[in-house]
């Protein structure tokens, strides 16, 4: 059964081989794989440990690297997206066509839900308000405000 100063030296071992501040953790987690499957076949114990221990600093190193260099492409690609706010040529035409489509959609509404449809979504007014402002009430308001709906989303398609 390995001692406290058996460990002591384990650790001792793996941080000089490994540099790393978590060599303790690394043979505290060799140890308890080594306890738990008892290799029969192992000559030197404490050599099984050692390696094991640096093995496991070794993946946790690589590790962390790997999730380092993850973050910074990750980030990369952030900052690529943002370099470059401008849309393509054909988006810019084809954000244009819809709106002149949407135009002459909303031209062809009626005039009261035209102006409904104008103070709830571009003056940002609530429904009850435009119902106070119009003397109308507000289950009017949102029925000129579906049948706008309505109408453009069919009249864009």
């Amino acid at each position: 059964m390995l001692r406290r100063p058996v460990e002591s030296a384990l650790y001792r071992k793996v941080r000089s081989i490994t540099q790393d501040t978590d060599a303790e953790d690394h043979v505290q987690s060799a140890l308890m794989r080594f306890l738990e499957k008892k290799p029969a076949d192992v000559d030197n114990k404490e050599a099984y440990v050692v390696r094991s221990a640096v093995n496991k600093a070794s993946n946790s190193r690589r590790h962390r690297s790997i999730v380092q260099i993850l973050s910074i492409h990750k980030d990369y690609d952030i900052l690529e997206e943002e370099a470059c706010p401008n849309p393509l040529p054909d988006e810019v035409y084809s954000a244009r066509q819809r709106f002149e489509k949407l135009q002459e959609g909303y031209n062809q509404l009626p005039e009261r839900t035209r102006q409904i449809l104008f103070l709830h979504r571009i003056e940002k007014v609530h429904y009850k308000d435009i119902a106070l402002q119009l003397g109308i009430s507000e289950s009017a308001v949102e029925k000129h405000i579906a049948k706008a709906l309505v109408f453009l989303s069919t009249w864009i398609e």
